[in-house]
């Protein structure tokens, strides 16, 4: 499976949030891993956000566990996730 950069990190993003971090902190470690593409930059300025503000709105309103088990994953799955990341 080869995921690219932006597919990892919203992977990333998705466990973070599922582990319970606080968006802030996510969307903080979210803008170390360095700028996202210039055109998305420049996407991101004329919209007055950045990617960590995008980060802070998308994950205020996505249910990370509604979502998780939309896509497929099980109860039992999401609760020995959760349980995994928590240790």
């Amino acid at each position: 499976m080869n995921l690219t950069r932006q597919q990892l990190l919203g992977t990333l993003l998705l466990l973070l949030a599922l582990a319970g971090v606080e968006p802030e902190l996510i969307a903080a470690d979210y803008e170390l891993s360095g700028p996202a593409d210039a055109d998305v930059e420049g996407f991101l300025a004329d919209r007055g956000t950045t990617a960590g503000g995008v980060v802070v709105a998308t994950l205020a309103e996505l249910d990370v566990e509604e979502h998780l088990l939309d896509a497929g994953l099980g109860e039992v799955e999401l609760a020995s996730l959760r349980e995994r990341l928590l240790e």
